[in-house]
């Protein structure tokens, strides 16, 4: 029997120092035909960091063997998300993503209690601010120096007016994080870069504590949203100032609860469920108007659960009048904010070709993924980041692609006897699909109004990104139901092996290094 232990530790030795010595090759193939990062290549700075990535692939890989069977999964998520967004953190710049510093100025703004920005006399939306709050910010050209540099930059006396129309279109709600973040930075120190990695770090302990409790309470597809939540690109988002990060979460989590109502709820709701329901609702309708379709999932929620036909349809009429209040009222708010960034924009006129010419549209939508469906993947998967100047390995992308087609494919949905009962996919399928297609127009929708030069056969500013909130629940919806009984929990494991969350780690790692790289 030791014999036979051994020989497995032999073998998972083997395996685990393969994934470390692809790693490492990966690295340098990133680097290797890149004239501007030749000096790097066989720096002590290139070689530390392509070791110190190695070794932690390696003592991850070894520790994920060894206890994952024995650890639940929102666990293991837990201690990877925090552990890699940490690094994230330190090694994106302020101002490294994109529009990073049109969100710090609104978060900042909100902090001090500018909920409705306000405009200027050119009808640009904003606020007022330090002078010198994004004093050494480059946008793409930011490096980790400048932070050096400007780390400890004392905020000035003298505020001026700043520009940021394109997240003043955003609801507070959306930077709820990042603004208690930079008021409690506030309150100990007057420095604008504390503030901002103060208020990224609130935004990245937020998120990773509602996908932890999302990946907790969903009763099917726990490893599918786990392998989702952990993407590169997703990481990326999650470690900066965006509010894109809260509304994938927030959405991935109100489908979550309402599946956790509708299968494992025993007895009546509470009132504390009840107020669970009504904020995740909010979260929904007002982070970004085109997540809002999904607050139809509410519907799958029994009615048995609320004990009356009566009480049902009052919290139905009551969350319907909360949703269409802070939709349609923010929608009117942020209308004031909506300048044509792009020379031949005109949203009238394509407001009123998509109502006149239906089936033109649809022509245009299929161009546009004709047309930009790689880039639309490679934003996805994170193959461009930073101001897209970031080019990661491709080999990021096809390793996560395996990553998802496999879960997808081989994981069991672990129910118990008693929800196999009353285990049913017709209806809230439907429902999801509603959900998904309608928020899909809405993305496309908006791009084409808003970016899109009028008269244009393709749809212009689209990215992978956008789409995060609805691919998840499209995937539960359609996926063939493998229906494990298992009497004891409902974890849901891709069978008994490690190496898809070996995976996870090795291309954030491997996307951290060359974040890394390009920024020091």
């Amino acid at each position: 029997m030791f014999e036979k232990s051994g020989n497995r530790i032999y073998k998972d030795i083997l395996q685990v120092t393969f994934v470390v010595i692809i790693m490492f090759m990966s690295v340098r193939w990133i680097l290797i035909d890149k004239q501007e990062y030749q000096l790097l290549v066989y720096s002590d700075v290139f070689n530390i960091s392509v070791f110190i990535g190695c070794f932690g692939i390696f003592i991850l890989s070894i520790l994920i063997k060894k206890f994952h069977a024995s650890v639940r999964l929102e666990t293991i998520f837990l201690i990877m998300y925090f552990s890699l967004g940490i690094m994230y953190l330190c090694i994106d710049p302020i101002s490294s993503t994109p529009d990073e510093q049109e969100h710090m100025l609104r978060a900042y703004g909100i902090s001090r209690g500018d909920f409705i920005a306000e405009i200027n006399s050119s009808g640009e939306g904003g606020g007022f601010a330090p002078e010198n709050m994004v004093y050494g910010l480059k946008r793409g050209a930011t490096s980790l120096k400048d932070m050096y540099d400007n780390i400890g930059m004392e905020a000035s006396d003298n505020e001026v007016f700043m520009i940021y129309s394109n997240t003043a279109l955003y609801s507070p709600i959306t930077y709820f994080p990042q603004s208690l973040g930079i008021f409690l930075a506030r309150l100990f120190c007057n420095k604008p870069y504390i503030w901002a990695y103060t208020g990224r770090v609130f935004n990245m302990i937020t998120i990773g504590l509602l996908a932890f409790w999302t990946i907790k309470i969903i009763p099917i597809g726990k490893y599918i949203v786990f392998i989702f939540l952990m993407l590169p690109m997703n990481m990326y988002e999650c470690a900066s100032l965006s509010g894109g990060g809260l509304a994938f979460t927030g959405t991935l989590l109100l489908t979550a609860y309402v599946l956790w109502l509708r299968y494992e709820k025993k007895g009546k709701i509470n009132k504390c469920e009840t107020a669970i329901i009504y904020i995740l609702l909010l979260i929904v309708a007002s982070c970004k108007i085109v997540y809002a379709p999904f607050v139809l999932l509410v519907i799958m929620i029994p009615r048995e659960l609320f004990g009356s036909k009566k009480i049902y349809i009052f919290h139905i009429v009551c969350a319907s009048v909360m949703i269409f209040t802070a939709s349609a009222g923010w929608v009117s708010i942020a209308s004031r904010y909506l300048i044509e960034y792009n020379e031949g924009v005109d949203s009238i006129a394509q407001c009123k070709f998509m109502l006149r010419n239906p089936l033109n549209y649809i022509q245009v939508v299929f161009n546009t993924f004709m047309y930009s469906g790689e880039w639309v993947v490679r934003t996805f998967f994170a193959g461009s980041l930073g101001y897209f100047d970031v080019n990661v390995n491709i080999f990021v992308i096809l390793m996560s692609a395996f990553n998802i087609v496999y879960v997808v494919l081989h994981e069991n949905l672990a129910l118990s006897d008693v929800l196999l009962k009353k285990y049913s996919f017709k209806i809230p399928s439907i429902l999801i699909f509603c959900s998904v297609i309608i928020t899909i127009f809405g993305i496309l929708s908006s791009e084409y109004v808003q970016w899109t030069p009028y008269g244009y056969n393709h749809i212009e500013g689209l990215q992978g990104r956008y789409f995060f909130p609805v691919v998840v629940p499209a995937l539960l919806a359609v996926k063939k139901k493998q229906i494990t009984n298992n009497k004891t929990s409902v974890r849901c494991y891709c069978g008994n092996d490690a190496y898809n969350l070996i995976i996870v780690g090795f291309v954030n790692l491997l996307t951290i290094i060359t974040l890394f790289v390009h920024y020091i």
